[in-house]
């Protein structure tokens, strides 16, 4: 028993002297999630992932209660068992209608729903043989858990390189194993995007299923918000607790698909359903997304123009072509300090070490929200000017 638990305190000892300690903080989140309050000070908040501020939105709020009032806070059960309802089922409908895609399923969470469905699509023993695996080298962990689960000997290439992708799927293009490529539409670390027309095209010409996490694009990017690769992926995984201000998560799919998960998804099958609670505010946010284009503008006008002025400074912003703009400073030390120098100056962005990211690549990342004001985007950048 002690020699197990000095494994444990070895571990968090290095991880402290590596600057990598990751620790828990109590925040109370003000307004439209802009504005965040933490140890009796007040920041702005550019860390937060609710970019289109509907986390508080009271029309969400008000059919959280309603749904929770007429059916319930909790499910009480998996969908299997008893937890799946008729507004379940026109919810799922209505995500499908939305993604462009014939039928849809809803997950507890993105990280669940990406672990159980890579893991479910992969299996072997389904497909019969080993499946031959392309993924992107910087796709979430929550994939990396899927891919460790289905045992499979995945193919990296580099991030949102079309070139190197073809390099790899050429070199097994008389193979006829089943073969599939695995990508985020908007990397969440680097804040660039896939190129779309060049990962069709690959898909067609080696014949891939294409896998495609859209959990930082849906509600922000295509038609009506629907993502960036809804109508090229084969199967779309997304969530609710982005852009669109709720919690849990989606596959969008064809039918058989959908039945396969339901049966081989082992996420899906032994976790309890989303509340009635939370059900409700994500039918109201899918209603509303259709209505801000407006707001998608604003927030793609703000974050064009504070990529060129960090840039204009001098920062290293990789190749980011979105609202999520991480500046690069290398070491964990320089990330460190100007995680710091940015909230001094009242300004709350977090600093992302490796693991999260490669060793050497350590950055703060901004996260910009439609609900940012011109004013809050002068502050940040005077934080920034003064590192």
């Amino acid at each position: 028993m002690k020699q197990i638990k000095r494994c444990y305190d070895d571990f968090l000892t290095l991880r402290k002297n590596e600057k990598t300690f990751r620790h828990l903080m109590e925040f109370k989140s003000l307004g439209a999630g802009r504005i965040l309050e933490y140890g009796g000070r007040r920041y702005i908040n550019f860390a937060s992932n609710d970019y289109l501020g509907l986390a508080k939105d009271k029309r969400l709020i008000k059919q959280s209660v309603i749904y929770a009032k007429e059916y319930g806070v909790g499910s009480g059960a998996s969908s299997l068992i008893t937890g799946y309802s008729s507004f379940t089922e026109k919810l799922e409908k209505k995500i499908a209608k939305w993604q462009q895609k014939e039928s849809a399923l809803i997950f507890q969470s993105g990280f669940q729903a990406n672990c159980s469905i890579i893991a479910a699509l992969l299996d072997m023993r389904i497909l019969r043989e080993e499946p031959i695996v392309f993924v992107d080298k910087k796709i979430h962990a929550s994939i990396h858990f899927g891919l460790r689960a289905a045992k499979v000997r995945p193919h990296y290439y580099d991030n949102c390189n079309m070139e190197h992708l073809n390099l790899l799927l050429d070199q097994y293009k008389n193979d006829l194993r089943p073969k599939f490529i695995i990508t985020e539409s908007l990397f969440s670390m680097d804040g660039n995007t896939i190129d779309v027309d060049r990962i069709k095209e690959l898909k067609k010409q080696y014949d891939c299923f294409l896998i495609c996490d859209e959990a930082h694009s849906a509600g922000l990017f295509g038609e009506n918000g629907s993502g960036i690769a809804c109508d090229v992926a084969d199967c779309v995984i997304g969530t609710f607790s982005k852009a669109l201000g709720v919690f849990g998560a989606y596959v969008a799919c064809d039918e058989s698909l959908r039945q396969y998960l339901i049966n081989c998804s082992v996420g899906f099958i032994y976790s309890t359903s989303l509340p009635p609670q939370v059900l409700g505010p994500i039918n109201e946010a899918i209603d509303l997304i259709h209505e801000l284009q407006k707001d998608r503008d604003l927030l793609h006008r703000n974050a064009k123009e504070l990529r060129e002025a960090i840039k204009s400074y001098g920062f290293d912003i990789g190749l980011s072509n979105s609202h999520i703009i991480p500046v690069i400073v290398g070491k964990e030390e320089a990330a460190q300090e100007l995680e710091a120098k940015l909230k001094s100056f009242g300004i709350w962005c977090s600093a992302l070490r490796t693991p999260t990211v490669p060793k050497g690549a350590s950055r703060i990342r901004i996260s910009l929200s439609r609900f940012h004001t011109q004013e809050d985007i002068e502050a940040l950048l005077a934080a920034l000017k003064a590192f």
